[in-house]
C-alpha cells in the first residue's frame, strides 16, 4: 500500500485534487486486490479513514524526525569564523591571500582608496564564513610596497585553529618595523 504525504501548505483545490487521486487509487487498489483493506471495510468512508490513519502516522514520523534533528543542526558541525587586517601608515597593501589547510579560502586586491583607509585606522573583515570543525591551518600571504622602495614584497604567516562551539575571531595586524613588516595575529574565542 502507498503512504502519502500531505504537505500543510497546499492550497483547499490541491489538497481535494489530491484526495481524489489517492481515493480513486486505493479504490481500484481495494477492487483489484486478492485480499480486502484491513481496517476501514468495503465503504468509502472507510478508505477515506485509512487514508487519513495513514497521513496522521507520517505526519507523527516526520514531527518525531524534526524534533530528533534539532539536537543536530547544521551549526554543531560548521563554527562561524571572522577574519580581518588591520595595518599602520608606512606601507601600502596590495593583497591578502588566506589558504585553509592548502585550499584557498578567500583573497582580496586592495585598491588605493582601500588601503587610504585602513592608513586612518579602518579595519578589513577579509573573510566571513564558517569553516567545519576539526584542525585548521591557516597560512595567510600578503603582498605590500614599502613607500620608499619600489620593489613589491610578500610574505607570511601561519595560524593553526581548533574551532570549538564558539565564534572564532582572527586578526592580522601589520606593522612597518625595520625596513620591513611586522605581522602579529590575534586571536578571540567569542562567547
Amino acid at each position: 500500500m502507498a503512504v502519502y504525504v500531505i504537505n500543510s501548505g497546499m492550497s483547499k483545490s490541491m489538497l481535494i485534487k489530491f484526495l481524489l487521486v489517492s481515493f480513486i487509487c486505493l479504490a481500484g487498489a481495494y477492487v483489484f486486490a486478492e485480499e480486502p483493506l484491513q481496517k476501514g471495510g468495503n465503504s468509502v468512508k472507510g478508505l477515506i479513514i485509512d487514508l487519513y490513519n495513514n497521513y496522521e502516522v507520517v505526519d507523527k514520523a516526520l514531527a518525531e524526525l524534526k524534533e530528533a534533528s534539532g539536537d543536530l543542526k547544521a551549526e554543531s558541525f560548521f563554527t562561524p569564523l571572522t577574519m580581518s587586517v588591520k595595518k599602520e601608515k608606512g606601507f601600502r597593501l596590495i593583497s591578502v591571500d588566506v589558504s585553509d589547510n592548502g585550499a584557498p579560502l578567500w583573497n582580496h586586491i586592495y585598491t588605493a582608496e582601500e588601503d587610504a583607509a585602513m592608513d586612518n585606522g579602518a579595519r578589513h573583515q577579509l573573510y566571513k564564513g564558517a569553516v567545519k570543525k576539526g584542525e585548521h591551518s591557516f597560512l595567510i600571504t600578503y603582498q605590500y610596497q614599502l613607500y620608499e622602495k619600489e620593489a613589491y614584497q610578500k610574505e607570511e604567516v601561519a595560524s593553526s585553529l581548533t574551532p570549538g562551539r564558539e565564534p572564532v575571531y582572527i586578526e592580522l595586524f601589520l606593522k612597518k618595523r625595520d625596513g620591513g613588516i611586522c605581522s602579529k595575529i590575534k586571536q578571540l574565542n567569542i562567547l
